[in-house]
């Protein structure tokens, strides 16, 4: 296992990521995480309870399925997006 890391600048500005990863991962692949490692990620983006961003670094395909994250380029800038859905 490794750590992947890499600066995300969104909404509420930048935040500096990581997850533990398999040695042999690399940029673009998906990885499935916890629901812990996937609120742990999200909260570095948006941790306000009330607000209405709904910006997350996460991603699941909805129902039962796990959350997962596909890998930015290591050591680099990822871009925020805001679905604000609500």
């Amino acid at each position: 296992m490794k750590i992947w890391k890499w600066e995300y600048n969104g909404f509420h500005g930048a935040a500096n990521c990581s997850v533990r990863v398999p040695e042999d991962a690399q940029a673009g692949d998906k990885i499935n995480l916890s629901t812990r490692q996937a609120q742990r990620l999200d909260a570095l983006v948006c941790s306000g309870g009330d607000c209405l961003c709904c910006e997350r670094i996460t991603q699941d395909d909805g129902g039962n399925c796990a959350p997962y994250i596909i890998l930015p380029v290591m050591s680099t800038e990822m871009r925020g997006h805001y679905p604000q859905s609500v």
